[in-house]
């Protein structure tokens, strides 16, 4: 149904309604009611009608598969999709308050579907259904003969001149061709393509040729060519007259007779047909003839023309030496063991002689007779000898402990002197030494001395004896020593001594041994070391004092242990038992003493702690408890020990601080509160806690200070205020 349709229908129906209902519709739409009439409660619509096609398929799509795709005459069912319009109703009534119902409308509704359509067709798609072919044509030559064979007979078997007819097979390829055309199933035809055929045929050709083969036709000689020596003489006779009997030197001409062989010849050729000659060979004729030759000569008959002296030989001894000297130097006048090389001058007769020759006229010489001469010279002879002098023993350093010493001398030898209570000096036993004593230690390096117990190095490795009540021998136990004992300890590049403690510096750590009561090992706690024991630290320096010690790290001062009056350099006195950084940078290196520190920075020396003997060198008695400038610089050699302080200037030692027992060599007990001199030209130091010693410039071993235990080495127990000399030691 179209819209216009649609239209016409809407407008019949309306046109039907009865008159009273489209006034009472207009009642409801007035939105009022009339007293006492039923009014309008709602609506109820009857089910929809089936849809019903409206009007016929439209927008169809093509016929589906199209003729053409079908084979020629071939029936098949085609197929297409149409659009078709529907439509559906139902009636709406209104219910009334009275239960009735009266007609309200005709409602519709409207879709559009797609339904197919089929027929039957016929297919229109002409194919082949055969093909026909056309006969072959001729066979045509493609391109010209190739894969030619040799042409037959060859040139040059045939003889020259001589004409023939030659032939060869070659190689021709052909090709034909024919149309083929498609038969279609309209009964059409149609070209479709040419075939083709290829084939190759064997063809002889022919030509005429003229023989090349050559052949002798009869020979021509050149004529002979002059005759030539063949070799050289030979056979020849002797030359005439002979060397021999002419003087010698005289030139003359001498003659022979020689045979000589000699040789002609000629090229012979061959003549050939064609008119070239060739070369054939070479023939030769010989003869020999003989022919004289000559020279010039020198005569050999030899005679003498003088005589000639030969060179003299070379002197030569005869005999032993005699009135010989006295043997020099005397063994007593070098040292004891020494090897050296003795001189004497002798006398000692010599011979010589020469040869007198004959010279010839040929320059050759022949002896004649030999002469003699003889002389007597002055010679000096030497041997090895051993000295018989007392050789002086020259200690090159000295370490001093709390009443004893130790020293090694030039020749690694380790001496030892004073206090022996725990066995300190090394010797086996525990007397003192009132004099200076040699050990059994030999090849040692360096040797250091503390309170009551000491260090040797020996092929790089510590040796220790003495006191070991808190392990500071390094031997793992605490029983005292009264040898030097191999701890096992090497490697090391410096060690330091404290009162009952030690520092040494291995592969740049800190190891530390001994006493630590009062921290002054470092290592967070107050447990003592009987072995030496690897800390964390990496130093350059080390000093070891009373009961506390120092150590550089980065060139700045850490400090650990006792620090009863600012020696830690802390800016207090408190104890500490781990290192703990100073204010102070830059330094170079540290000493330390019983209660008091050095430290150098750029070559002046600062100092803290104890001070009430001046021992700071800050010209008065107040302590420190920070390291303070002292305004001292230019030495070249520093030392602490005790309460005292050491320092060699320009070759001078100055000193500063304790001087109770004369240890400063002035003559009296009174301390120095300032660096002051006590003596020039000193070349070693070895300092003690209450006693010192020295070696000045010309070998003087000198002591002063303290002596209770005869530490000085004077042979007795007499305290010394002056820098005393010792008597010089000798090796036995």
């Amino acid at each position: 149904m179209n819209n216009f349709s649609k239209s016409i229908l809407t407008l019949s129906i309306l046109a039907s309604v009865p008159a009273f209902a489209a006034s009472y519709v207009a009642i409801i739409k007035g939105n009022f009611s009339v007293k006492g009439e039923p009014t309008k409660n709602t609506e109820r619509a009857d089910p929809w009608s089936t849809w019903v096609d409206d009007g016929n398929h439209y927008d169809c799509t093509t016929w589906n598969p199209d003729e053409s795709t079908i084979d020629w005459g071939t029936l098949f069912n085609q197929a297409r999709d149409c659009n078709q319009d529907q439509e559906r109703e139902r009636d709406v009534y209104d219910v009334w308050s009275d239960g009735s119902e009266t007609y309200n409308r005709t409602e519709y509704e409207f879709q559009t579907i797609t339904e197919q359509e089929s027929q039957q067709a016929t297919g229109t798609k002409n194919y082949v259904d055969s093909q026909r072919a056309e006969p072959w044509s001729s066979w045509d030559n493609q391109g010209t003969s190739y894969d030619c064979s040799t042409w037959n007979p060859d040139e040059s078997t045939i003889d020259y001149g001589t004409s023939f007819t030659q032939s060869r097979d070659c190689s021709q390829d052909q090709i034909r061709d024919r149309d083929i055309y498609d038969v279609w199933a309209d009964g059409s035809e149609t070209y479709s393509h040419t075939e083709f055929q290829n084939q190759t045929i064997t063809e002889q050709e022919s030509q005429q040729a003229t023989g090349t083969k050559n052949f002798k036709d009869t020979e021509r000689a050149d004529p002979w060519s002059s005759w030539a020596d063949n070799g050289g003489h030979y056979g020849c006779g002797a030359w005439n007259p002979d060397e021999s009997t002419i003087n010698y030197g005289t030139s003359f001409t001498q003659n022979r007779d020689c045979n000589q062989d000699q040789q002609r010849e000629r090229d012979v050729y061959d003549v050939w047909a064609d008119g070239t000659e060739t070369f054939n060979r070479t023939e030769t004729e010989n003869q020999t003839i003989t022919e004289q030759e000559s020279q010039q000569a020198t005569g050999t008959k030899n005679y003498i023309t003088g005589t000639e002296n030969g060179a003299w030989s070379n002197w030569t001894n005869t005999g032993i030496t005699y009135n010989c000297s006295i043997w020099s130097p005397d063994p007593s006048t070098v040292d004891d063991g020494v090897s050296f090389t003795q001189n004497r001058d002798c006398s000692q007769d010599q011979t010589r002689s020469r040869t007198i020759y004959n010279v010839w006229a040929d320059g050759s010489k022949t002896v004649k007779t030999t002469e003699t001469d003889n002389q007597t010279i002055n010679v000096t002879e030497n041997q090895q000898a051993v000295g018989t002098k007392p050789v002086k023993v020259q200690f090159v350093k000295i370490s001093g402990g709390y009443d004893h010493a130790l020293a090694l001398d030039a020749k690694g030898n380790v001496w030892s002197v004073g206090d022996n209570q725990f066995g300190q000096l090394g010797l086996g036993d525990t007397n003192h030494r009132y004099n200076w004593t040699k050990t059994n230690i030999t090849n040692a390096s360096d040797v250091h001395a503390s309170r009551d117990y000491g260090y040797i190095v020996k092929n790089g490795q510590a040796f220790s004896a003495g006191l070991n009540s808190d392990g500071q021998l390094g031997l793992g136990h605490t029983t005292n020593q009264t040898t030097f004992t191999a701890t096992g300890f090497s490697g090391f590049t410096q060690i330091e001594l404290g009162s009952a403690f030690a520092y040494a510096i291995k592969s740049g750590k800190l190891y530390v041994v001994g006493d630590n009561g009062s921290g002054q090992l470092g290592l967070g706690n107050n447990n003592d070391k009987s072995n030496w024991t690897a800390t964390s630290y990496s130093v350059t320096d080390v000093a070891a004092g009373g009961s506390f010690g120092q150590v550089l790290i980065g060139n700045q001062v850490y400090s650990t242990g006792a620090d009863y009056s600012g020696a830690l350099g802390l800016g207090s006195t408190t104890f500490v038992n781990s290192f703990t950084a100073t204010n102070l940078t830059g330094v170079s290196n540290i000493e330390a003493m019983s209660g008091s520190s050095y430290a150098v920075k750029n070559g002046q020396i600062y100092a803290t702690g104890k001070n009430h003997n001046g021992q700071l060198g800050l010209g008065h008695t107040t302590a420190k408890t920070t390291f303070t400038a002292t305004g001292v610089s230019g030495f070249t050699h520093l030392e602490a020990k005790g309460d005292s302080g050491f320092m060699i200037k320009n070759g001078d030692l100055y000193v500063v601080g304790s001087s109770w027992a004369g240890q400063l060599g002035f003559g009296d007990m009174s301390d120095k509160h300032s660096w002051t001199m006590t003596h020039s030209n000193v070349d070693v130091l070895g300092t003690g806690d209450s006693f010192n010693y020295i070696i000045d410039s010309s070998g003087y071993l000198k002591s002063t200070g303290y002596n209770n235990r005869g530490q000085l080495g004077q042979g007795d127990t007499t305290e010394r205020h002056n820098w005393t000399k010792i008597q010089d030691m000798y090796y036995p």
